[in-house]
Formats: structure tokens, C-alpha cells, sequence
């Protein structure tokens, strides 16, 4: 005769994933999920998208002590049921074809955001969570992101304009800070990017590729010359463009002004610096001993 009860715990402890769904009364919203081990091994759930079913069904790095409490004093209108058993790779399908569903139908209901385990269903396309109506870039994709830059960097202009600073667009439209003259930023800003900067110098990876397109690589290959060389043309070129911003050559303007009158002393050593050199070239001393090598 069969045992029914050592059949069933023979069988439960079998399986080796199953389909849970949590419920919130209170808000009237679900989350569905999979997980690979049993209903009493004190797993909640493993979403870190929603902050709010966070604060409501501790997370899976909670602490199981605290898991295991929360499971013996459930909040009132919190349930949790299970919906399938299996093996792991039988659930991850299911649960992405459940969750294809809900999204179809009412995924305004449900916490979740991604449509299931990336290893066993494609979550490419229209499968994305973050699907937006079929957009494709392709042979775009270069022109999309200069576009995008120029329509962020004109957004940052007019907020300058407005009068906002650095903190209140960086509350209000952060992705516009691109566009954001580094000759404006704070100091503070200034600081810590720049501390930033010198850590990953420090600590950059060496790479011996010795290919042009390499940012590593490349000024390895220049001679000092031609580094020179490179500098002044990058500088000429930014030099340029930021005549043709109104905010950026006022604010060098101004910040030039500001460095004549801290430096007059400095200034007028420099002339005549340049003025004994130019005497010199004139009178034919230092230009023919160069001629001659």
C-alpha cells in the first residue's frame, strides 16, 4: 500500500523551483515570481525596482531572521500562493509566458518590471521591459546620439538663460548637464570631478595594443611634438567654438579680466620677457646660431 504522506514529502522535496505571486490588499498590486528551492526556505522575493513592495515584503538580502518573522507575522492583506512546481528551467519559461501575459492584459497592477530569467527566454524586442513601441536605430544610431547630445546641450543654454543654477538643473533635468559649461560648475563639482579623474589615471589599466583607435595606446605612439601638436589644435578648435557660445566667452572674459588684475606683476614680467626676445630676433642674435645648428 502507498503511503500517501511519505509520497508527498518525497515529492516535495523533489521539486527544484516554483511560481510564487504575492499579493498587496492595501494597494491592490501583485508580484509574480520564480524561485529555484522550496516554499519554506524563507525566500520573499528578489525585486529591487520597486521600493515600495520593498518596504512591504522584505527583500531576499534581508537578513532570514527577519524573513523568517515576517513569514510567522504576516501583515494583514499581504498573501503569497503558490501557482506551479517544477524544474528550474520549466519555470523560468512559465513565468515569462505569465508575466508576457500580465503585461498585456493589466501590468499597471503588478510590481514587476522585466519579463523573466534572461538565460532561458529572450528578453530582446518587444520581450524587453523596457520596450517602447519598436523604435530602431540601425544605420541611425550615430546621428540619434548627436542629435540627442545637441537637443540636451540647447536645453542646458535656455536653463542657464532662465537663470537656474548648476543644482537646480541637476534636480529638475539631470540629463541636461551635459551641455553644462564646465567653466560654470562649482567648485565643489570641479573638485571631486577632477579627484575622480586623477584616481582613474592613477589606476587606468595598462593596455600594449598599440592600435590608433586605443585612447591608451594612441598618445603612446605620438612623439612629444606631436603631442604639442594635437593640444594646441584641440585647444584652437574648443577655443573656437566657445567664442560662438555667448555664456561661455563672457565667463572667460570676465575670468581673464579678474587674472590681469591679480597678476600685474606677473604681466609685466612676461612683456618684458617677450619684448628681450623680440630685441634679439631683430638684431639677428639667436635666429642664425638656429639656422646654422
Amino acid at each position: 500500500m502507498i503511503n500517501i504522506k511519505q509520497a508527498f514529502i518525497q515529492y516535495y522535496y523533489s521539486i527544484e523551483a516554483f511560481i510564487y505571486i504575492w499579493y498587496d490588499a492595501y494597494n491592490k498590486m501583485y508580484y509574480l515570481g520564480k524561485h529555484k528551492g522550496t516554499p519554506d526556505d524563507s525566500y520573499t522575493h528578489s525585486s529591487k525596482s520597486s521600493e515600495k513592495f520593498c518596504s512591504i515584503v522584505p527583500h531576499k538580502t534581508t537578513p532570514i531572521n527577519e524573513r523568517r518573522e515576517f513569514f510567522k507575522n504576516m501583515p494583514k492583506g499581504v498573501t503569497r500562493r503558490i501557482l506551479a512546481y517544477g524544474t528550474d528551467e520549466e519555470m523560468c519559461i512559465l513565468e515569462h509566458e505569465l508575466l508576457v501575459n500580465r503585461k498585456e492584459r493589466c501590468w499597471d497592477r503588478y510590481y514587476n518590471e522585466s519579463l523573466g530569467d534572461p538565460r532561458y527566454v529572450d528578453t530582446s524586442g518587444e520581450n524587453n521591459w523596457k520596450w517602447k513601441g519598436g523604435i530602431s536605430l540601425g544605420d541611425n544610431r550615430k546621428n540619434y546620439f548627436e542629435n540627442d547630445y545637441d537637443e540636451r546641450k540647447k536645453l542646458c543654454k535656455e536653463l542657464i538663460k532662465q537663470g537656474l543654477s548648476y543644482y537646480e538643473i541637476k534636480e529638475k533635468h539631470k540629463r541636461a548637464l551635459i551641455g553644462y559649461p564646465y567653466a560654470l560648475i562649482p567648485q565643489e563639482i570641479r573638485d571631486i570631478k577632477n579627484a575622480k579623474a586623477a584616481d582613474r589615471y592613477e589606476n587606468k589599466r595598462e593596455c600594449y595594443c598599440r592600435k590608433d583607435t586605443c585612447d591608451y595606446c594612441f598618445p603612446l605612439k605620438q612623439t612629444p611634438e606631436e603631442r604639442k601638436q594635437r593640444e594646441a589644435k584641440s585647444s584652437k578648435i574648443r577655443n573656437e567654438k566657445d567664442k560662438l557660445d555667448p555664456i561661455k566667452d563672457a565667463h572667460k572674459k570676465k575670468v581673464a579680466k579678474i587674472w590681469e588684475m591679480n597678476n600685474k606683476e606677473k604681466r609685466r614680467a612676461q612683456k618684458k620677457v617677450r619684448k628681450a626676445e623680440k630685441e634679439k630676433e631683430k638684431g639677428g642674435e639667436g635666429t642664425l646660431d638656429a639656422f646654422f645648428g
